[in-house]
């Protein structure tokens, strides 16, 4: 399976298509959040569909905390997928979403409480047991690629989260943090930040039964 990782799109819809049309190999995209800058969810969606229309794959997504709350809740369709606080059988990996992210000091529309996280987490989880997962989410991991200004900003409860469980976590995407690209391997866990997609940035991940190679790419 080979997936187009893209975070961080910020409306740049047609950096976000140059990507897509110069990867025509894929089986799946995935999204980890801010398809939009404060835009609506009709932008939002019309984003997504246009992803999807170009490469003919399945999006997958989680919202960012830059975009229109009322894509959490946005029933998905055959095309398009919503993540957020659910799970999703792909080849035999288990899709797990969580969007928005942790208190920023911004106040932007798709923020959550470490408990709501743990609670969402927990919720997700209980309907992936069993199965190696693939984890989504915007908001960074506490302690990995995290440190803005010399502080960590990333989510203590996700990184609570990995440490349970990254035996049963294959991959992890991740977004938010425009000053960090990078693929790195927590114990059993391959993470990536694929880097805002507005500046032509994207990771493609191959995954396999026994394998999974991610590698970081620029337009």
């Amino acid at each position: 399976m080979r997936i187009l990782a893209l975070t961080d799109i910020h409306d740049r819809l047609s950096r976000a298509l140059k990507i897509v049309m110069s990867n025509k190999d894929i089986d799946t995209i995935i999204v980890a959040g801010d398809i939009t800058h404060f835009g609506t969810l009709e932008e939002a969606l019309n984003i997504l569909r246009s992803l999807h229309e170009s490469s003919g794959v399945k999006v997958f997504y989680v919202p960012g905390n830059c975009d229109d709350p009322r894509l959490l809740v946005y029933d998905s369709d055959d095309e398009i997928v919503n993540l957020h606080k659910k799970t999703y059988d792909l080849n035999g990996f288990t899709l797990l979403g969580i969007g928005g992210s942790n208190p920023t000091p911004f106040g932007t529309p798709i923020e959550f409480t470490d408990g709501e996280i743990r609670e969402m987490l927990s919720m997700a989880n209980d309907k992936g047991r069993g199965t190696k997962k693939i984890i989504v989410t915007h908001a960074p991991i506490y302690g990995i690629n995290d440190v803005i200004g010399g502080v960590h900003v990333g989510s203590r409860v996700l990184r609570e989260y990995l440490d349970k469980n990254t035996e049963s976590i294959t991959l992890w995407i991740t977004g938010h943090l425009h000053e960090y690209r990078y693929v790195t391997r927590y114990r059993d866990t391959i993470i990536v930040n694929p880097g805002p997609a507005m500046r032509g940035f994207y990771v493609i991940v191959e995954v396999s039964s026994d394998r999974i190679k991610a590698e970081l790419k620029r337009l």
